[in-house]
Order: C-alpha cells, then sequence, then structure tokens
C-alpha cells in the first residue's frame, strides 16, 4: 500500500518524519509524495502559532481532496495540544499526539483493518529508526526532546511534553549509523537542544559533544538558547574540529521589559 506524508514545522517533525516513512519502508508499504494518490495520508503537524495550526488543517482537508477514500492521519504537536479541535473535523480518521509515532504503523494497520486504533503513548525519549531524511548529505538527529521553560506564551511544552534525552551511547552510535549511510553533515537537534541531558544531570551537551571527536562528518548544532551558551559549551565546540562554527541562537526581543514579560530567561 501506499503512503504519503507532509511535514509542518521545525526540524524535530522533518526527522521523526523521516524515521516513521522508514517504519512503513520496513512494512512493507511505499512512500510516495503528498501530491499522488495514496492510501494513507498522514500530516506531522504543528501548532507553534495560530496560522500553524491552520495550514496543518489546510493539509489535513487537502488530503481528504485528493483521495476521497482513504485514511488521514493527524499526528504530532496539534493533536498533543488541542485534540478536540481536530476531532471535529471530518476529514480526519485518526488523531494521535507526539509520543504514538514510534506505533504509527501499527495504529494505521489496525483502523485500515476496522478496528479501533489503540493509542500507547510511551512515556520518557521516544526513537524512530535512523533514515537521514531526503537531503543526501545532510541528516537531521534529534537527540532532546521537550521543554520545562514555560514562558508566557509558548505552547511547546504543552505539545512536546517533559524534558527526554537519547542517550550519549546511542546518539554516538546513530551518528555512526547515518556517516555509513553517506551523510557528511549531521545537525544535533531537539525542541530544547541546550537543555540536553537536564532531567537527569548525568550527561550535558558539553559532555556529548566531547564523545562525538571521531568520524568524517562534520556536526552541527541546531539552536542554542543565550542564556545556555556558557564557557563549558563554548570550550567543548572549540576543542571539536567536527563542530560547524556557527550558533542559531534565538533572539526573541531587545526589549528587556519585553523579555521579562514573556518569561525569557536572559536579557538583551
Amino acid at each position: 500500500m501506499d503512503v504519503a506524508f507532509v511535514t509542518l514545522g521545525c526540524k524535530v517533525n522533518q526527522d521523526e518524519t523521516a524515521g516513521m516513512e522508514e517504519l512503513f519502508r520496513q512494512a512493507g508499504w511505499t512512500v510516495v509524495g503528498f501530491d499522488q494518490p495514496a492510501d494513507v495520508y498522514i500530516v506531522n503537524t504543528c501548532t507553534v502559532t495560530h496560522l500553524a495550526s491552520r495550514k496543518s488543517r489546510q493539509m489535513l482537508r487537502r488530503a481528504r481532496r485528493l483521495s476521497p477514500g482513504a485514511l488521514v492521519v493527524a499526528l504530532g504537536c496539534y493533536p498533543q495540544a488541542a485534540p478536540g479541535e481536530l476531532e471535529q473535523l471530518p476529514q480526519v480518521d485518526i488523531v494521535a499526539g507526539n509520543k504514538a509515532k514510534p506505533e504509527i504503523v501499527q495504529l494505521v494497520q489496525q483502523a485500515l483493518a476496522g478496528g479501533e486504533a489503540e493509542m500507547k503513548n510511551s512515556s520518557g525519549f521516544y526513537t524512530l529508526p535512523v533514515a537521514g531524511g531526503r537531503d543526501r548529505h545532510r541528516a537531521f538527529l534529534r537527540i532532546q526532546d521537550g521543554c520545562r521553560n514555560f514562558c508566557t506564551y509558548c505552547i511547546v511544552p504543552t505539545a512536546r511534553g517533559e524534558l527526554g534525552s537519547m542517550p550519549p551511547a546511542e546518539v554516538v552510535a546513530r551518528v555512526g549509523q547515518l556517516e555509513e549511510k553517506g551523510y557528511r553533515e549531521i545537525v544535533l537537534t531537539g525542541i530544547n537542544l541546550s537543555s540536553y541531558g537536564r532531567e537527569t544531570g548525568q550527561y550535558d551537551l558539553a559532555s556529548l559533544l566531547g564523545m562525538l571527536k571521531q568520524g568524517p562528518a562534520r556536526i552541527r548544532i541546531s539552536s542554542v538558547e543565550p542564556h545556555d551558551l556558557d564557557k563549558r559549551l563554548l570550550e567543548a565546540i572549540g576543542d571539536n574540529p567536527r563542530i560547524c562554527r556557527h550558533f542559531h541562537i534565538p533572539l526573541q526581543s531587545g526589549s528587556d521589559n519585553v523579555l521579562a514579560n514573556m518569561g525569557r530567561r536572559y536579557s538583551s
């Protein structure tokens, strides 16, 4: 059977879509483009803004128009944050949050067989197969999930849940697998990447980078919060020739009053 994906939102979603596509391939499915006829359409949603939520709904309606008899799945952050809104859409057959992603093939097969999709929603950090995505040279590797900052305006802690991190040894192993697949740049990504390991206190992003000194691929850090860019992390990057000399630092405002009202943990 054929399955089609469309991904909205962040690099984490892109990485997870690649992993879910691999799950379907392993189960004998064919992954096709979203504009092609398919038996199942999966929209990996975003809800970080009202525009993202609206676009997610538009893509779900578009899937139904493309193949009126197909199974349409709303998956990810939007269902996690506001499942009731999507359950009211007549175009949608399955509504499932982020933690259902590792079980997506089983959920779809249950629904196609006429049964009710059983949501397992496993706790903790969930993993998907190493896939890399459609880019031949650059792969994204999700090593962190969740956020506990609870900024004034932000829905991310609701959509992605508590902090969780991939163990360092598994990160090293997955980087090696991506290198074996031929990727020459690996982007370490997460919902709040600089919170990596903070839920256990046993490791952090700086110590992880110290374990990634060997290998042919470049390592890129996707994003670091301003208050987490400390001396120890900078030294870990400076000591590792594999790390790209580039930072994406999200500065939400240049006004200290606005930053304080937003609940951000830094000043201009």
